[in-house]
């Protein structure tokens, strides 16, 4: 995991910041088998293969914040992901003292580029209302797929220890592994004080707490 970042004051009411991001996995599974028969010839067979996951992932992602006013917040920015994955196997046999090891691999490459807004407006100094766009272009092996994630969430500011928050979310996540680029947008949009996850996968969601 590394990362970079470029802040930027605009104006005084508008900001710029510019994060460039590397993130990877590795792992590595690995299973043995072995079968043996008692007899006059003494047959034995064996199998040991382990299978390896890489994934890669480097992103760009600029977002800018506009205060038109100390109870109206505005952001909006865009973002690029380049994500590969590539797994592979090895895997040796052995069926009566003779070996055959075998090797496979494989790899993938996707792109993601994306654009979003949100408003946060905030009443009496305790009610905050937000709501958000986010417009993404997503491809893999000469598909491309474009989704809309709409969001809007409400918080009440019930006393200094409990808040009061309801929402409805839209979410397309291009991979698990690239959720690491929503989660700003959706705890700018939705964050609870107490450690309730938000929605995750392909899907929506809705509730309060």
């Amino acid at each position: 995991l590394a990362s970079m970042d470029w802040s930027y004051r605009i104006r005084d009411n508008i900001d710029m910041k510019t994060v460039l991001y590397y993130t990877g996995s590795m792992a590595d599974v690995n299973y043995f088998w072995l079968e043996r028969e008692f007899d006059e010839i003494g047959h034995s067979v064996s199998m040991d293969e382990t299978n390896y996951s890489r994934i890669n992932d480097i992103a760009i992602k600029s977002d800018f914040k506009w205060l038109p006013h100390k109870s109206h917040n505005v952001r909006f920015g865009a973002s690029y992901q380049f994500h590969k994955y590539d797994p592979s196997r090895q895997s040796l046999s052995e069926v009566d003292g003779i070996q055959d090891e075998s090797a496979s691999s494989l790899h993938y490459t996707g792109n993601e580029i994306s654009l979003y807004a949100e408003d946060r407006m905030t009443f009496l100094d305790r009610i905050h209302l937000n709501i958000g766009l986010r417009y993404a272009v997503s491809g893999v092996s000469g598909k491309a797929w474009h989704r809309a994630e709409p969001r809007i969430a409400m918080e009440v500011g019930c006393n200094k220890m409990m808040d009061f928050k309801i929402f409805i979310i839209r979410i397309y996540s291009f991979t698990e592994a690239l959720l690491s680029a929503l989660r700003p947008l959706l705890a700018a949009s939705c964050r609870p004080r107490y450690g309730l996850c938000p929605p995750r996968g392909n899907g929506g969601g809705a509730g309060s707490w």
